[in-house]
């Protein structure tokens, strides 16, 4: 892809298709399995790069612990300078993207129920005999404030 790239810079051809498998860290330290589809266009003095970013990620559901997977799908589009190409590492591109696009917590479904916090059990396959109430004794006085 460098000779191309140094070709789309000398203006030899104004477009390359971008259909690339890549190896890339998430944030999470696993490595996946990315496709990039897209193209870099020779506009003028610069060059555009639009591509979509799709990968697919074995995670675990923040709420039960359970086995989940979690699909990133990246739009990105940035201009390159013609002086920047010869260095532009489209691996590292994705990479970042991949950061910013890591979700705070994957979940299994919108409605996991999550851990009893009291037996841990999965609320989503069982139920437990656990007081629903507990109450943490630094608030009982606000309780009985209530109760009032």
């Amino acid at each position: 892809m460098k000779e191309q790239l140094r070709d789309l810079a000398r203006g030899v051809i104004t477009q390359i298709e971008l259909n690339e498998r890549l190896m890339v860290e998430t944030p999470f330290d696993n490595r996946v399995e990315v496709e990039v589809k897209g193209a870099f266009t020779r506009e003028g003095k610069q060059i555009l790069l639009r591509f979509l970013a799709r990968a697919v990620e074995d995670q675990f559901c923040s709420r039960c612990l359970g086995d989940t997977k979690f699909l990133y799908e990246i739009p990105y589009e940035e201009v390159v300078e013609m002086e920047d190409i010869e260095t532009f590492d489209l691996s590292e591109v994705v990479r970042q993207e991949l950061q910013m696009a890591a979700p705070l917590r994957v979940l299994c479904d919108e409605e996991c129920l999550g851990l009893c916090p009291y037996c841990g059990i999965n609320l989503n396959e069982a139920t437990c005999d656990c007081r629903s109430e507990q109450i943490d004794p630094r608030l009982s006085a606000l309780k009985r404030l209530l109760d009032e």
